[in-house]
């Protein structure tokens, strides 16, 4: 607040905000990832045991470099009556 209103520098700064945000969202990913089966849609079980790998984010590109179902959680289409550009 002080650092729009004011000019001040805040306490934190909002580039800590920012990576902090991405941080716990990717735990968060990363968790619903867990909970998909290998290469597989969303809400069929978890993976089989032994099949879970590292998730590799690339933060310039905003996508994991190793996971196409991982990448599919990203970004998410929104459903048609929430979607912001009709």
């Amino acid at each position: 607040m002080r650092q729009c209103k004011a000019g001040k520098k805040s306490i934190t700064p909002i580039e800590f905000a920012c990576g902090l945000t991405e941080f716990a969202l990717l735990g968060t990913l990363a968790q619903r990832r867990y909970t998909m089966p290998v290469g597989g849609p969303p809400g069929e079980g978890p993976p089989a045991a032994g099949a879970r790998q590292g998730l590799a984010w690339d933060s310039k590109a905003m996508k994991f470099t190793n996971d196409d179902a991982a990448n599919s959680l990203v970004d998410t289409p929104y459903r048609k009556e929430w979607d912001y550009k009709v």
